[in-house]
């Protein structure tokens, strides 16, 4: 009878090796879900949205509905109006932004944040002031997104 020896020096070196040569591979080193990053930032969005409408006396339907309908996210529709409220030379308080939009859904109007017309006439509204010439700038990068 012939015996084999499965645990030699070579047969335990051979199984580090591979071991620690895979583990990096295997290792993640994307984001850690920015999806659900992303959908808690539309859904906390949304009930705030739909908040206002409630106080304004709308039934909860609703105000879902017209929420809904409100924000038909496209890709970079957060990323957009994030930079309204957390720009250091463009400032909006999420507040104000978040009644604003409530009125826009409220009266069913569309976002349309890739037009550098609509996001002059949204700041407009929430600042109830003209822009300077570097607000109007900050515009067209926004736009440009």
């Amino acid at each position: 009878m012939i015996q084999v020896k499965l645990f030699t020096q070579k047969s335990i070196l051979v199984v580090l090796l591979v071991s620690n040569t895979m583990n990096p591979l295997l290792a993640f080193t994307g984001k850690a879900h920015p999806v659900i990053k992303r959908n808690q930032q539309v859904y906390s969005i949304f009930e705030k949205i739909k908040n206002v409408l409630l106080d304004k006396g709308l039934d909860e339907n609703a105000a879902a509905e017209k929420t809904t309908q409100l924000l038909q996210i496209e890709k970079n529709t957060m990323q957009k109006l994030e930079f309204f409220y957390s720009s250091s030379g463009f400032f909006i308080e999420k507040s104000m932004l978040i009644e604003t939009l409530a009125k826009y859904a409220l009266y069913e109007k569309k976002l349309d944040l890739n037009s550098y017309s609509f996001l002059v006439g949204l700041a407009q509204s929430v600042l109830s002031r003209q822009l300077t010439e570097n607000e109007l700038k900050y515009m067209q990068q926004i736009s440009s997104v």
